[in-house]
Parts: C-alpha cells; structure tokens; sequence
C-alpha cells in the first residue's frame, strides 16, 4: 500500500474540529508494506510498528458491511481510497475523519 501522509483530521465530540500538521506542527506518516505491518511516523521518527488487517466488518455508524483497517487495537472504517488518496473513519463515536495523500 505504501506510504500514506496525513493531511487533516475533523471530527471530535463537536464534529467540527480541524486538525493538521499546520495547527499542531506534528507530521505523521504511515507506511504500509507487504509483510501486513505498518510503520507509523512522527516527525520522521518511528513510533511504532504492528500488524495489520483490512477485512469486511460492521461500521458503528450504519451497522452495515464496510472494509474496515484494524492495528494498534484501533478499527476504522476506509470511507476512500484511490492511488493519491485515503480517508479513513475512526470507528467509534466523537471519533475523526483521517485524511492522507500519498
């Protein structure tokens, strides 16, 4: 899958907060390789490595079937993905919606 650059993140408990690397001055990156680990960066410097899973699952929102992206005991829901572009769903309530580019 290779690697991801986050871009923004909205949500929270209002559902209206805005965060990027801009507003925190924190660059994270995820890098996904073919031994279904992926590397997670922070100001290029690794903090942690996991095992990952993309399967079919329940969404909490609509209780429907959607691939879901499982490491680090989190679950979120892939809402896109193109070869430029992921946005992912934390899969719990007053949760964000992650954006990356790669």
């Amino acid at each position: 899958m290779g690697t991801w650059h986050w871009q923004e993140s909205i949500g929270g408990i209002t559902g209206k907060e805005i965060i990027t690397p801009q507003s925190t001055g924190v660059d994270k990156k995820l890098v996904f390789g073919a031994n279904k680990k992926v590397t997670v960066f922070t100001n290029d410097t690794e903090t942690g490595q996991y095992e990952y899973t993309i399967e079919l699952g329940n969404s909490i929102f609509d209780n429907k079937q959607h691939y879901l992206l499982t490491f680090n005991e989190m679950s979120y829901v892939i809402q896109y993905i193109d070869n430029k572009n992921l946005t992912i769903r934390d899969n719990f309530t007053d949760g964000y919606v992650l954006t990356y580019t790669k």
